[in-house]
């Protein structure tokens, strides 16, 4: 496979693409860091400003300089036991130095709880009762871990796992505490990454060890995914059913799996097809493992372990924020974790089909990962949001594996690889929904996997990629509507490997005796006959290791496995829109009614959600208030494709994505699509290599190039042209459709990755090198990291709290972020509007607009001004009105001023009713004891 050397070679000259790309990257930076004011006082300068803080523990403070003082500490231990470790095992072996080995990650982590311990910061809890149980277990684990080969992909896990342990046998953490959910949740992802393991085996495609996990992780959630699903459509979402269903999942996997690997491998016949199998899979990891370049030089070792260090350092901080803290991300509290609590109360999916702002809304999403967070609970036995806490972070991680082994596979650079994934890591809206308890996390790790797949099948046209690829576009489909469009990455993928000409085997088996030689690996798996060397040749094997044989698109299209693979996936991703078209009669509820139509949906307020999602939402369409004469609905397409360079870069909310996405994405883009269309025109053009032959006709050109159009592109141009179709493809539906927020195209950062490669690889020249890497830790440091420390949980009094305030309770974070929503009590204390209404309303259905499901008692069924039912009350006269209401059982009416944004929430009246003395207000909330406009009132019938 061609590398990035050779794909830019001779698309520009010398230094001149190179410096191009470094010098727009630093003018863009440079830009953002003194001149883009916003994005300067928003991001570095509140980092700048409030890291040096005072850091609160259990009443304890600690200043900024000893917590520093005390991080490089833990650094220093980390970087020596990393060190120490590998040479005292290279160097000897035997249980004693595994056993010291062992007790050295143990010790390590009583070190630092003796840190912890030293500097006040701790828990408090005690030795006895059950804490023995948790430790004897440790140690448990510790005697039986010592005896295993340390030489192993666990090994560093299993020293991460005992230097944990450590620190609790040295009271530095209190893992009793850990809620069962978490515990539960845990085990459940463990049976995912399982099921998708073996799912693996079962097409016998070669992955690096971090690229198989994280791509069986995807595949298990997938399938474990959609046996949960089908359990809560069939109301059997419980303990028993999901363990039962769980196991023999993983059975009926284990057994085709058994079953598959004692066939032929690759239709070569032996004795013994599993050892043929290893040792071909052996030997693609050491020629892949050979392919590597460098890093070579101090120089290259710096920008990796710098790299390594802050891409390590962001992941981190969103495992706490994401775990440490109560969610507040609307859209979660509303969805995600509403809709998942919900469908764990009821064991099963809670039915409600209305196109109604919130949950009415979002009842008829696909539910993969609402359904993933109730699992843990279900499990359990008790509710707890931990597990889809945890979720979202997992998801951010091994998003950031994939694009290490993305960027890897195309460059052969390690150093390159590791650059490009603190890039990915660093774009600060990424960071947030690594963050928030969302599904637009698994969006990006679906998209992220599909990618990689796809960059492996057009390289090798080995059926086990795109077959995955399959499964996870399946699984895609269940996350969200607009990851439908992954089948689009899919169709991509296969008419980029396969628009060319077809290499079949017995091509290559002629090529292979014209050049004089019949193989290129042996191995003894079966008796037989013998070379010269005594060892058996294979050369249908031989082609899993190089040469591929590569159908063209009319052989694939003929091919029964490939129609009988597309129709599996089909089916796979179907199942929630039939359950949509059978209950609502729209299999995208409630979306294209005009055409799919759909029960209970009222056009006025669809129409009016539209308003209100302007009003809420930082897209493209906040390009209207920029521009005097044109209102939102004056809006044009045109409008957006002027201006929207100018909004990505230079508008107030252009800090989601910068300046990472113009100093480092579009240079690479560029690029790509530079090397790409100018080995496509090189087909057009005739060159005279031989004076005797006549220059052929345009047409005769034109012709060979039209049957043959992406001949001569190597695997990294193709790779670049799947990333510009999902880029352009999210980018094109939010320009001509859905214009409101732009988290909704945040699977297109999928393919940043490969442009950040692009860039970079035309500066892989000393000099240009260290400065584009430079380029890149600037743009962590000046926006990752800051929205990494920050959170975007929390954000009041000030920007770092939950960084300088460990451990806030639910109810400290819900006041930081909607600091409205809380009033003083007599003895001076605080109360959120939350629990003043959970203790007024208990029980009591409570008529509101307020949608936030996940924060009120489960007793509570919020009623909302644009349901169906009340909107069988709109104009009524005041009288009907209050006799349906209190039909309905409601007693209290809670008005927030987002109300006002929905503009049918007038037609219930309620603000007339308030004027005619039907409702008196109870409790009003405003923060710092303040009232008037702006306030949410809680009221209560007064007649």
């Amino acid at each position: 496979m061609a590398n990035m050397d050779s794909a830019r070679k001779g698309a520009l000259p010398g230094w001149l693409g190179g410096a191009l790309v470094c010098v727009t990257a630093w003018a863009v930076i440079l830009h953002y860091y003194f001149f883009h004011e916003p994005w300067a006082q928003g991001l570095f300068f509140n980092m700048v400003n409030g890291i040096a803080g005072p850091y609160h523990f259990n009443d304890w403070i600690v200043s900024g300089r000893d917590l520093l003082f005390l991080g490089l500490g833990i650094l220093a231990m980390l970087v020596a036991f990393v060190w120490s470790a590998p040479r005292i095992l290279n160097r000897w072996e035997g249980w004693r130095t595994r056993l010291l080995v062992l007790l050295t990650a143990f010790g390590g982590g009583v070190g630092l709880a003796a840190v912890l311990w030293a500097m006040r910061i701790r828990p408090n809890f005690g030795w006895g009762g059950a804490a023995w149980v948790w430790y004897g277990v440790g140690a448990a684990l510790i005697l039986a871990l010592g005896f295993f080969p340390s030489r192993n992909g666990f090994a560093w896990g299993r020293h991460g796992l005992l230097f944990v342990l450590g620190l609790a046998a040295g009271r530095g953490v209190e893992p009793l505490a850990w809620s069962p959910v978490l515990w539960a949740m845990i085990g459940w992802l463990g049976l995912c990454l399982w099921t998708g393991w073996w799912l693996l085996d079962w097409w016998d495609g070669f992955m690096p060890r971090g690229a198989a996990v994280a791509t069986a992780f995807v595949l298990g959630v997938t399938v474990c995914g959609l046996l949960t699903e089908g359990l809560a459509m069939a109301g059997l979402f419980r303990r028993w059913p999901i363990v039962i269903g769980g196991m023999a999942l993983l059975a009926g996997i284990g057994a085709v799996r058994h079953v598959r690997r004692r066939r032929s491998f690759h239709g070569v016949h032996t004795v013994d097809p599993e050892l043929l199998r290893r040792q071909v899979l052996q030997e693609v990891a050491r020629r892949y493992q050979a392919s590597m370049i460098g890093p070579h030089g101090w120089s290259e070792r710096v920008i990796w372990w710098t790299a390594c260090f802050f891409t390590a350092m962001i992941t981190a901080l969103t495992f706490y924020h994401g775990m440490g803290y109560a969610e507040t991300y609307w859209d979660s509290l509303i969805l995600y974790l509403g809709y998942a609590r919900m469908t764990f109360l009821e064991e099963g999916f809670p039915f409600k089909a209305v196109a109604q702002v919130g949950i009415g809304l979002g009842a008829n999403y696909p539910h993969l990962y609402p359904t993933l967070v109730a699992t843990g609970p279900a499990l359990a036995g008790t509710w707890d949001a931990i597990g889809g806490q945890m979720a979202a972070p997992l998801a951010g991680v091994l998003s950031c594996v994939l694009a290490y082994h993305t960027v890897l596979y195309l460059t052969r650079r390690p150093v390159t690889a590791m650059v490009a994934t603190l890039a990915f890591r660093a774009l600060p809206f990424g960071i947030y929904y690594s963050i928030y308890a969302s599904d637009y996390a698994y969006a990006i790790l679906f998209a992220m996997a599909i990618i990689y797949l796809g960059v492996l099948y057009m390289d090798t046209a080995s059926p086990a990629y795109l077959i995955a690829q399959t499964f996870m576009c399946a699984g895609a489909s269940h996350i969200n509507y607009l990851m439908l469009a992954m089948w689009g990455v899919w169709a991509t993928t296969i008419f980029l490997t396969h628009c060319r000409r077809g290499v079949l085997a017995g091509h290559i088996r002629d090529r292979r005796r014209a050049s004089g030689r019949s193989s290129l690996f042996m191995c003894q798996a079966q008796r037989g006959e013998f070379d010269e060397a005594g060892e058996i040749v294979y050369d249908d094997a031989l082609m899993y290791l190089e040469d591929y044989p590569r159908p063209g698109l009319r052989d694939l299209l003929s091919a029964n496995w490939f129609w009988g693979m597309t129709t599996a996936g089909l089916l796979m991703a179907s199942t929630w829109y039939v359950r949509n078209q059978v209950l609502t009669g729209n299999p995208v509820y409630s979306f294209f009614s005009e055409f799919l139509g759909g029960i209970r949906i009222n056009p006025e307020v669809l129409e009016s959600a539209r308003v209100e999602w302007m009003q809420n939402g930082g897209g493209m369409g906040n390009i209207a208030h920029a521009l005097p004469d044109v209102g939102y609905r004056d809006l044009t397409v045109w409008h957006k494709l002027r201006y929207g360079p100018w909004y990505f870069y230079g508008a107030s909310t252009a800090w989601r994505y910068q300046p990472i996405l113009y100093a480092l994405v579009v240079p690479g883009m560029l690029a790509m699509l530079w090397v790409s269309l100018a080995k496509m025109w090189a087909r057009l053009r005739w060159r005279e290599d031989d004076l005797d032959s006549p220059a052929p006709s345009w047409g005769t050109r034109l012709g060979g190039w039209l049957a043959d159009p992406l001949g001569g592109l190597e695997t990294w141009e193709r790779a670049g042209l799947l990333g510009f179709v999902l880029v352009g493809g999210f980018l094109t539906y939010h320009i001509a459709m859905a214009d409101f927020y732009l988290y909704q195209i945040l699977p297109a950062m999928a393919a940043f990755p490969i442009f950040y490669a692009w860039g970079m690889g035309f500066t892989d020249r000393p000099g240009l090198r260290e400065l584009m890497a430079a380029a890149v830790v600037a743009t962590a440091v000046g926006s990752g990291l800051p929205v990494a420390l920050m959170g975007g949980k929390v954000s009041s009094p000030a920007p770092l709290v939950a960084l300088h305030h460990p451990g806030m309770t639910d109810d400290e974070v819900l006041m930081g972020c909607y600091d409205t929503e809380w009033r003083f009590l007599p003895d001076g204390s605080k109360v959120t509007m939350f629990a003043d209404v959970n203790r007024i309303c208990a029980g009591k259905p409570l008529l509101t607009h307020e949608n936030r499901h996940v924060l009120y008692d489960p007793s509570i069924p919020l009623v909302h001004l644009d349901d169906w039912e009340t909107q069988a009350l709109w104009g009524r006269p005041a009288e009907d009105v209050v006799r349906g209401l209190k039909a309905m059982g409601i007693e209290y009416y809670l008005y927030i001023p987002n109300e006002d944004k929905h503009a049918v929430n007038a037609r219930l009246g309620m603000k007339e009713l308030i004027r005619d003395g039907w409702l008196a207000p109870v409790l009003e909330w405003n923060g710092e004891g303040k009232t008037g406009p702006g306030s949410r009132v809680l009221y209560r019938w007064a007649k």
